[in-house]
């Protein structure tokens, strides 16, 4: 998640509305319970996800918050893809006011007991290094990033065991970076 800071004497408030809200991954799980949350704030969301024409919850959404949701395909494996969803972006809006770069985690590094797969566990630990990386580096522009775990989520992904509701993580994770503060 990373979030572009005013200067000073413009800043407002992530909970200022109307904001310009990216959310990756949204046609299901917890990228589309992000979207519903900020939806229900008022916020304008560019909802990221694969296959559009299969995500009826995302859909609904939409028909609900008219003129609020811009569902826009990505698959980010993809490159062109990639700057096919930046152009569509862009034809909205010059600037966006929160980046939720939501992917799958399928547990943490502290809790790796041994049974994770290998290969997916330190594909995220990278990405987790690649995001503090890109913390210090985002600084100098006034971004704050941050990187945060979700915990075992009842999604399609965690499972139906798992102790978290969706509503509920996304409401921390909410708290966490609302509250957190510029370095500079």
């Amino acid at each position: 998640m990373s979030r572009r800071r005013p200067p000073a004497a413009g800043r407002r408030s992530l909970s200022s509305s109307p904001q310009r809200i990216l959310v990756t991954g949204a046609g299901r799980g917890l990228g589309l319970e992000f979207t519903r949350h900020y939806l229900a704030r008022g916020e304008h969301v560019f909802a990221t996800c694969r296959r559009p024409a299969a995500a009826r919850a995302l859909a609904a959404l939409g028909a609900a918050h008219p003129g609020r949701l811009t569902i826009v395909p990505l698959d980010v494996t993809d490159a062109g893809a990639i700057r096919a969803a930046h152009a569509a972006v862009r034809a909205w809006t010059a600037s966006l006011d929160l980046l939720i770069n939501n992917a799958g985690i399928y547990g943490s590094v502290s809790e790796n007991a041994g049974d994770f797969p290998y290969y997916y566990a330190a594909s995220k630990a990278a990405l987790n290094m690649l995001t503090r990386s890109l913390a210090a580096e985002a600084r100098r522009s006034r971004i704050i990033t941050v990187v945060v775990d979700p915990g075992w989520v009842s999604t399609d992904m965690g499972g139906p065991a798992a102790p978290v509701t969706p509503a509920r993580s996304v409401a921390g994770l909410v708290r966490v970076w609302e509250g957190a503060e510029a370095p500079w």
